[in-house]
């Protein structure tokens, strides 16, 4: 009735045993229980005259060594002592923990009330078997027959086995789902980064961080009272593309454009477009820089380097360009709905236009605006004297020849703002 109670008189000596206590430890009668199991509560001595005190209290046992049912399918390799403990099989080498657990058998946890039976000057611990789950009962060498058949252990137990691993299957999924969810989320990241990064190639980033903020468009717009503008073209374009094929004109202009992008960058500009064979970068927005003008025109002198690397395969030479510089205040922002750009607003635009169409191949053309603000000692200028431009009318203008030997070796100084 009481598969793992326990009999045993006032010299602690075991008398006898329940069935299921039986089967995994069959050699414990005749031996003193403090030697087979711990007493885990209450927190007393386990001798007899405190048991006798506490005899109202809960009880709970464990054993001193791991038990395992002799002649287990699943044995131990272990040699037990003469308490009852060894087993005669051999189990299979294993590296898994619970292989290893299974084969050495498991401790086993005992919880129920001491009984006096006075009449034979003993007691009977009437326990039963505290489980987790059905591993511990197969660790041990039990079985669902070796439990009382008289309470609800066997329901509980297969009760609660199921209701763990329907727990254990429902914690799997939403793990699966959590990590599907996570994935999704670090894909989400990546393409908003690559997006940010598309639209920062686009327009400005402080702007672009405006704009994605809820900012309209018409309030990025800012007057910067102190840039230059560059601008650049193919020298001959129409002629070039009379000879070439359409791919080989756009692989051109791919060429020239890259290496002219590696370098903005490092000077300080930004690129505001390009059009056909024609290239516009500002120094000084939309930044502020108090440097511009030595800015743009180390970008041209660097531009003029880079273009005798792209070859022309009509002619087997480099490609030419004409350089136009001109400082003034103007406006920049951004304007339109679909396809934003930032865009500059002013009439330093049209001039710098102007300096580079009325420039020639492999020169820079520069305003007298720009070339008074550069220092002399640092770059080589050229007065080219007076020009008709058109829709200007009469301007002096210079040619930036380079920078002087002892510039190339120490970093120009600041030159005065534009008044």
């Amino acid at each position: 009735m009481f598969p793992f109670h326990i009999v045993f008189d006032s010299e602690m000596i075991i008398r006898h045993v329940g069935s299921g206590l039986f089967a995994v430890k069959p050699d414990i009668i005749g031996y003193d229980i403090t030697h087979i199991f711990n007493l885990l509560k209450p927190l007393i001595d386990f001798t007899w005259d405190q048991l006798i005190i506490h005899v109202n209290n809960a009880f709970e046992l464990r054993t001193i060594d791991r038990v395992l049912r002799k002649g287990s399918e699943v044995a131990s390799g272990e040699n037990h002592d003469a308490l009852g403990d060894s087993s005669g099989a051999k189990g299979d080498d294993s590296d898994s923990d619970d292989s290893n657990d299974a084969q050495s058998g498991v401790l086993l946890h005992l919880k129920g009330q001491m009984k006096p039976m006075s009449n034979w000057n003993c007691f009977c611990f009437l326990g039963t078997l505290v489980m987790t789950d059905l591993s511990v009962l197969f660790k041990a060498g039990l079985y669902l027959n070796d439990l009382s058949m008289h309470d609800s252990s066997r329901d509980l137990l297969l009760a609660g086995t199921q209701q763990s691993a329907e727990l254990k299957l429902a914690l799997d999924q939403e793990q699966q789902k959590s990590q599907i969810l996570e994935d999704s989320m670090m894909r989400l990241d990546q393409e908003r980064h690559r997006a940010a990064e598309l639209l920062y190639q686009m327009i400005p980033r402080q702007i672009a961080d405006q704009l994605r903020n809820g900012v309209p468009a018409e309030d990025t717009w800012q007057v910067f009272a102190a840039v230059s503008i560059l601008f650049s073209d193919m020298y001959q374009f129409v002629n070039i593309c009379e000879r070439l094929t359409p791919l080989e004109v756009v692989s051109l202009l791919n060429a020239m454009y890259v290496s002219f992008d590696s370098r903005t960058e490092e000077h300080n500009v930004y690129k505001v477009e390009t059009v056909n064979d024609s290239y516009m970068i500002v120094a000084g927005a939309p930044v502020p820089d108090d440097q511009h003008c030595s800015h743009i025109c180390d970008m041209a002198l660097d531009m003029l380097e880079e273009v005798k690397t792209v070859m022309n395969p009509s002619t087997g030479r480099h490609i030419e360009i004409r350089i136009g510089v001109h400082s003034g205040t103007i406006v920049g922002g951004v304007v339109g709905i679909r396809t934003p750009r930032f865009c500059l607003f002013g009439d330093p635009v049209n001039t710098a236009s102007r300096m580079q169409s009325s420039g020639e191949p492999m020169k820079i053309h520069v305003s007298q605006q720009t070339a008074e603000n550069l220092d002399r000692s640092v770059y080589v200028i050229e007065k080219r004297g007076p020009m008709e431009i058109k829709g200007k009318g009469t301007m002096m203008t210079y040619w930036i020849l380079g920078k002087k030997a002892a510039a190339n070796r120490k970093s120009s100084p600041t030159p005065p703002k534009i008044r």
